[in-house]
């Protein structure tokens, strides 16, 4: 399991932890920025299916263009949650939470980058960016 507790950086999109390579845990520790892998997570990812369900959109901005002009969030629920709604059509189901979800995992990495893990997201300067609000 991922030692946070270790870390004196924080990583986006690390290789996988391993106790046994020193060259990894140099990176865990010291942190990585496998910035050019975010690019291409963020550029050609996969939405993330829910059952039979998948959150299809070609690309992040198509994504957050269609939450505001569908007529299908027609509720808070069906525009804020990431779970499925009743009278919602699965195919075309894409939250601004399930947008915001995704944000978090493509930049965190499938390897424990801190962005991807809710207990320690906030370590990661990336974090406030994403959440940074005008207000």
């Amino acid at each position: 399991m991922w030692q946070y507790n270790l870390c004196i950086s924080t990583s986006r999109c690390p290789p996988p932890y391993d106790t046994q390579n020193q060259e990894v845990v140099d990176q865990w520790v010291y942190g990585v920025q496998n910035n050019s892998t975010v690019e291409k997570n963020l550029r050609q990812h996969g939405w993330y299916e829910t059952g039979d369900a998948p959150q299809s959109a070609d690309s992040l901005g198509e994504a957050v263009y269609r939450m505001y002009t569908k007529d299908h969030f027609s509720t808070y629920d069906a525009f804020a949650s990431t779970r499925l709604v009743d009278d919602l059509n699965p195919g075309d189901y894409l939250s601004i939470e399930g947008v915001h979800n995704n944000i978090h995992n493509w930049t965190g990495g499938a390897y424990g980058g801190h962005m991807m893990d809710t207990l320690v997201a906030a370590f990661d300067p990336i974090f406030w960016l994403h959440h940074w609000c005008v207000s």
